[in-house]
């Protein structure tokens, strides 16, 4: 018997509903799913993955992830992967062999090498400094042609190991960053370095330079130099006649960080200091200059942003608070002014007579003045509203 229309409506209707009944349970089903499902660490894409081993020092990047698994070793082998390494993190007994075939086995993939021992001194077993200085003497740069940094420190060379560095250093095209701080030089010509980067131009690659070995040479000697630096970036410790010719040839420098051995009565000689245009921030460590000789040297940096001064003084100028304002009003862009002195030997003068003079219109009220036995400290910061616009 046939059925109505009616029948055949209702029937349609009825399976259009359990359709939509099933539809409507998937959807929620799949939904409850949602809530369920995690995301591990070795879902996240190739990009992220190889942004993480950026921060992670190579020795523990490849002995946590090698040989995990065939994708981890096929990112571990990218050459886009920008690898970094400290010796110090390498254990002892393996420091030698790792350096003398593993390292090279990467060297066209590391950005930034760290030469540093684990301890300042030798162990009766074991001498991490030879070793490195081994490494250093056998190394061939050429092959790390995308080293972007090279930190050495805490270590023991010579200096005709690291003259030669520096010559082989040269076909270093990306090499930006030298930092030579805390190492045990055997020999005697240490100014041979800083000559080498600041008068003569070696690496003009470099954009930063850390050497803060004390060092001296013969100004008359650099007037025959007429390459100038490309530095950006110098940490430095010097005489005050060295500091002109240091200015003379880093025209270039944004950031200064320089400790002044000895009385600036050199300054004198001078008609012209030449001027450091670019320069925004100067963190210098004083032995003995003057109020008047600072004068004279903060106006080779007109655009001086940034200004710290720490170390010992003798000029009681130093330790007042107006004067030290008269001192940055010679800087029309100065934003910030610390000064963190001792003196050198009593001022006859007291600590109340000192704080006086700095005023809490100018200052900021953390201004520590100290007495002891045989010398004043001072620590004061300026105001940067009251800082000459």
């Amino acid at each position: 018997m046939e059925q109505s229309s009616w029948q055949q409506m209702h029937s349609i209707n009825n399976r259009r509903k359990r359709r939509l009944d099933e539809d409507n349970d998937t959807v929620k089903r799949f939904k409850q799913e949602d809530y369920h499902i995690v995301t591990t660490y070795e879902d996240l894409c190739n990009d992220v993955q190889m942004e993480i081993f950026d921060y992670i020092d190579v020795y523990y990047l490849y002995k946590s992830y090698r040989n995990l698994n065939i994708r981890f070793d096929q990112l571990l082998s990218d050459r886009h992967l920008r690898l970094h390494l400290n010796t110090r993190n390498i254990p002892n007994q393996q420091l030698y062999s790792y350096c003398m075939e593993q390292l090279f086995n990467i060297s066209d993939r590391l950005v930034s090498l760290k030469l540093q021992a684990k301890s300042a001194e030798p162990t009766f077993q074991f001498d991490d400094r030879y070793e490195l200085s081994v490494f250093l003497t056998s190394c061939c740069p050429r092959r790390f042609y995308r080293l972007e940094s090279l930190i050495i420190t805490q270590c023991e060379f010579s200096i005709d190991q690291l003259v030669s560095l520096i010559l082989d250093l040269k076909c270093l095209s990306k090499l930006t960053i030298l930092c030579i701080y805390e190492v045990k030089f055997i020999g005697y010509n240490i100014s041979d370095i800083p000559r080498m980067i600041l008068f003569e131009n070696y690496l003009p690659q470099l954009k930063t330079f850390i050497f803060p070995g004390v060092y001296r040479s013969d100004v008359s000697n650099y007037t025959f130099y007429t390459i100038n630096n490309n530095l950006e970036n110098l940490s430095v410790r010097c005489l005050p006649e060295e500091l002109f010719v240091l200015f003379k040839y880093s025209p270039k420098l944004i950031y200064l960080n320089v400790t002044i051995y000895g009385p600036c009565q050199y300054f004198a000689r001078f008609f012209t200091i030449p001027v450091l245009p670019l320069l925004k921030h100067l963190k210098m460590r004083l032995s003995g200059v003057s109020h008047n000789e600072l004068f004279m040297l903060l106006k080779a940096m007109p655009n001086l942003k940034i200004l710290e001064l720490n170390g010992y003084a003798d000029d009681k100028k130093l330790f007042h608070g107006e004067e030290l304002i008269k001192l940055s009003s010679i800087l029309p862009l100065l934003m910030r002014f610390l000064i963190d002195i001792e003196s050198i030997r009593p001022l006859k003068i007291d600590a109340e007579q000192i704080l006086v003079t700095f005023t809490p219109d100018h200052w900021y009220q953390d201004v520590e003045c100290v007495e002891h036995d045989n010398y004043v400290t001072l620590s004061a910061t300026m105001k940067k509203a009251d800082i000459f616009v």
